[in-house]
Formats: structure tokens, sequence, C-alpha cells
């Protein structure tokens, strides 16, 4: 089976060897590699070309006009010829066995979705990941095979990440679907279509992805545009749920995505009110409109907590956020979860 790999490439030009490479050395063949230079200004394009020139048969590097993470992946999914695909970010890198462990899984289930563990590394410019001690490991307890329902159940639960990069597809369910171009957290908006459309999911414990934390990927970014468009993704995800209550969901399990994204909005209000106080306040009054929906039903001690406080005194969750972080943070180191 011959198995497409899209990297959309922008501006990475310090940790795409070390992504590029991870595809090189898979122990699976064939593999199709498909390299989207996204109109990056940096070396990024360079560097594409240079590994195109090297394994012509087996590396592509298209260049476009800039149209964001999903148009690149859009791109990739257009021109991939394989029967599989999966996804690598271009700061990220893959397990030399990940391509042929979920290929095994998947020809071992007749999955159509595979889903690996990965571990995630906070990795300083140009450092490579293999040369640092494990990440931060998730990964599922156990080889299992899912539904479709209970894939989608597992992913409202935090069992199942959004993550384009932790996943093999086969071709098949990509065939109606496409990342939403000019937004990012495009994958809160497309894993549970995914998921929706699929009909067997494999997950499997081995961890098969380094992924990369950095300042100033598209993750780490907080500006209210960002805010705007997780805002979208996670109210599509949220409709997408409420609308299948209770054919796949139940009212808890809706009730527990509100909270989940209430917190979200807590999260990032907190980071983009340390540079701009006047977006802040209109993020402000957005929040506290969403979380009086459900406020008056029983919450976690924290949501309540981080409600009160945006409500009565704002300034402190700034302060407190950080120190909250790190000791979560620092529980997870110790107890692994």
């Amino acid at each position: 089976m011959l198995v497409s790999a899209i990297v959309p490439v922008y501006n990475v030009a310090p940790w795409l060897r070390e992504a590029v490479d991870s595809l090189v050395q898979q122990t699976y063949e064939p593999v199709e590699i498909i390299l989207v230079d996204d109109g990056s200004t940096d070396e990024s394009g360079r560097i594409c070309d240079e590994y195109a020139r090297r394994w012509p048969e087996r590396i592509q590097a298209v260049h476009q006009e800039n149209r964001g993470l999903s148009g690149a992946r859009n791109t990739g999914l257009d021109r991939m010829h394989g029967e599989a695909v999966v996804f690598l970010d271009p700061d990220d890198a893959f397990d030399v066995k990940m391509i042929e462990q979920m290929v095994n899984a998947q020809e071992r289930y007749q999955a159509e979705v595979v889903i690996c563990g990965y571990a995630v590394y906070r990795s300083a410019q140009g450092q490579k990941m293999a040369q640092k001690r494990r990440g931060q490991v998730s990964a599922p307890a156990r080889e299992n095979l899912l539904t479709s329902r209970e894939a989608l159940q597992a992913l409202v639960e935090g069992k199942i990440s959004h993550a384009a990069w932790d996943k093999l597809y086969l071709r098949r369910v990509w065939e109606n679907l496409r990342y939403p171009e000019s937004r990012v957290y495009e994958d809160v908006s497309t894993t549970y279509q995914v998921l929706s459309a699929a009909g067997n999911i494999a997950v499997i414990p081995e961890v098969l992805v380094m992924h990369r934390v950095r300042a100033g990927s598209i993750t780490q970014t907080k500006s209210l545009q960002n805010f705007r468009d997780w805002m979208t993704a996670v109210k599509e995800y949220e409709a997408f749920v409420r609308d299948h209550v209770p054919a796949l969901f139940d009212e808890q399990q809706f009730f527990r995505i509100q909270e989940q994204d209430f917190r979200g909005m807590v999260h990032q209000w907190a980071v983009i009110s340390r540079t701009d106080q006047g977006k802040a306040a209109d993020v402000r009054a957005e929040i506290l409109r969403d979380g009086g929906r459900f406020m008056h039903r029983p919450v976690y001690f924290r949501t309540w907590t981080a409600y009160q406080m945006i409500r009565f005194c704002p300034r402190m969750i700034p302060l407190v956020l950080p120190v909250y972080r790190f000791f979560r943070l620092l529980l997870a180191k110790v107890t692994g979860r």
C-alpha cells in the first residue's frame, strides 16, 4: 500500500530537516513525501527543493502562495497518489517505524483510521528532539478497535486528540472532506468529521510521533484573530455534539465539551490581556456570556473559580494562570498523566 506523507511548510528552516529525515528513514516502503512550501520567506523552500532533487522518485516539492496550514494540507490531499495518508508538521518528527506500525495495525483491524501515541517536547530552536530525553507522553493505555461512535465519544472525553499528525487515514475518508482555509485550529473543525466518516478506528499504544511545542508556532501564538478562529472551530464542534444527542452523545458529554471550551476561552483571554487590554475586554464579555449558559449546573471547582475571577477580579487571572499551569505540568511529569 502506497502511503502519502504530507508536510505543510512555512518558515520552519531550523526544524524542517529533522522532520523530512524522519520520513526518508522510515522502515516502511513505499512512501510518497509531499512537501508543500506555503509561500515561505526563509530557507524552507530551498530545503524542500534540495530534498526533492536528492530523492526525486520519493519526494515532490510544491510551491504555492501563502494559503495557511489548511491550504497547504489541502494541496497535499489534492496531489496525493497513496491509498493512505499521514500528516507531519514540519517542526515535528516521526519514529522511524511509525508508518510501518500504523500500516500493520490498519491491516490487522481493517481500520480506516489508526491512532498512535505521541511525546511532547518543549524544544529550543535548532535542537533535535532525538537529542533530548523523551518528552511528556500521551498514548492509549492499550491497543483497541473502536467504532466511529466509540471514537467520537473518546474524542469528547479527551482520550483521542484533535491533532492530524498522530493518525494514519485511508484515502476514502478524505473524499468529501478538506480543511477549512483562512482559519487556524483547523484540526478542531475537521477531526470529528473524519472520525464520523470512518467505519473502524484502531488505536495503538506505541509512541510514534515527537511533537514539538515552540514559541511562534500557530497554537502558541495568541491573538484576537486566532481567538475568533478558535471560537468558530469549537462552536462548530459543539453544534455537532449537540445535534447528535442522544444518538451519539449524552447530555453529560455535551456539558463536558462546553465546560472544556469555557476553560480554553479563559486561558486565551489571559494571554491576550497581557498585550492588548482593549481587545481583551471584548473577549471577556464573550466569556461571561458563554459561561453564563451553564454556570448554574455543577461544574469543576477550577471552572467555577475561573468564572468568578474573570467576573469580579479579571486582573488576577494572568498572574494566577502561569502558576496553575506550572503545577499542572509538574504533576503530569511526576505522575505521567
